[in-house]
């Protein structure tokens, strides 16, 4: 008999265990399970300049139902994200609560889990400049004209972020227009 209360009550406490960690997963993503979670960006990434290309093509994922952002981060960065989703008829869900932890300021999940063990977390344009050797002034010099130098060095070293820059054209380098990288004296 002691057995299976011993059994039982293992049983119980894996339950109890398991129940607490789905509780503690939902905590960190604005409270979603995990397995529903297609793509989160930290409140850091939200209050970028720049909308995330992976953020684009996942609210377009068909299994795309909910886009929820933190409080937490100043309405006017989330708005940009917010029209987006409306445009693409994906719901909007403003959410805080004293339980959440992290800094994640935007989940866009489903509604079943989806069963993917990917990494949902986007790296920010400032870590993929930072891990291709590239200076702060590249992450300045985002939706700006750039020489054909630094086009190239962006093309060549972190081809991910090169839709946020454009060449300069042939006039402008010319008349002596420099872009930022050059400003700043960099590479």
């Amino acid at each position: 008999m002691n057995m299976i209360n011993d059994d039982m009550l293992k049983r119980v406490e894996k339950e109890k265990d398991r129940a607490a960690n789905a509780l503690a997963e939902k905590n960190s993503f604005l409270g979603i399970y995990r397995e529903r979670v297609i793509l989160v960006l930290t409140k850091e990434e939200v209050e970028e300049k720049i909308i995330y290309e992976e953020v684009i093509n996942a609210i377009k994922d068909k299994r795309a139902s909910l886009m929820s952002m933190s409080r937490s981060v100043d309405l006017k960065f989330l708005k940009k994200y917010m029209k987006l989703a409306e445009d693409n008829g994906i719901n909007c869900k403003l959410v805080d609560a004293i339980s959440f932890v992290g800094d994640v300021g935007l989940v866009i999940s489903a509604d079943d889990a989806i069963n993917d063990n990917s990494d949902v977390v986007i790296p920010s344009i400032k870590e993929r400049l930072k891990e291709a050797n590239l200076s702060d002034s590249f992450y300045d010099a985002i939706n700006t004209k750039i020489s054909k130098k630094h086009y190239k060095e962006i093309q060549e070293k972190c081809p991910s972020i090169l839709r946020y820059y454009s060449e300069m054209s042939s006039i402008a380098r010319f008349f002596g227009v420099k872009d930022i990288i050059d400003e700043k004296g960099d590479k």
